[in-house]
Parts: C-alpha cells; structure tokens; sequence
C-alpha cells in the first residue's frame, strides 16, 4: 500500500485556540511543529516526529503530547491528541497548503 503523503500545512480549532500544523515528510518519516494559538495572542509551539503507515499516522513531541491519525481525503484528517495529563483530544485538520514552512 502506498503512503498518503502529508506534507503542507494543515488547520484546524479547538474550542478557543487555532492551530497550525507544519508538516515535511520524507518516505514514512514526518517532521515539523504546531504553533497553537490562545484567546488573549498567546502562541505555544511544539516540535514532533513521526512516521506514516498507509493512510494513518503518529507523531509526538518530546515531553509526550502524541498524535495519532488517518487521512480522510486529499485534504482532510482527524485523529485523537493525547496531551502530557492524558487527556485526549478529538481534532481533524484540512490541508490549506502543499508547502510546508518548517524550522
């Protein structure tokens, strides 16, 4: 089966802040980093890797925020964040560009 590739840049919400994932991939392998957006001008940022399998893919970020997803279209995904506390996060993104802009 084939990788769907995830590259670009993907959007979505939860409740109050806007999230902004970057995301570059290289064969199975998935980089980048999510800038999420609070109320008040708050910006948080949060580097991960990853990798795909098919459709589906997992990523995480070092202190153990963990993604775990699947493709729902070209432009579509969704899948559940589990944050440090444990609590799981239920999100799906569109892709807004083919283009990431990782640092």
């Amino acid at each position: 089966m084939k990788n769907f590739d995830f590259t670009g840049i993907w959007q979505t919400r939860y409740l109050i802040a806007d999230i902004v994932i970057h995301v570059e991939q290289k064969g199975r392998k998935v980089s980048g980093y999510a800038e999420v957006f609070g109320f008040m001008g708050s910006k948080d940022l949060y580097h991960f890797l990853g990798e795909v399998n098919g459709m589906n893919v997992h990523a995480s970020h070092y202190k153990g925020r963990r993604f775990v997803g699947k493709a729902l279209g070209k432009n579509s995904a969704a899948g559940i964040l589990t944050t440090i506390s444990g609590s799981k996060l239920s999100l799906k993104a569109k892709r807004v560009s083919m283009n990431p802009q990782v640092i």
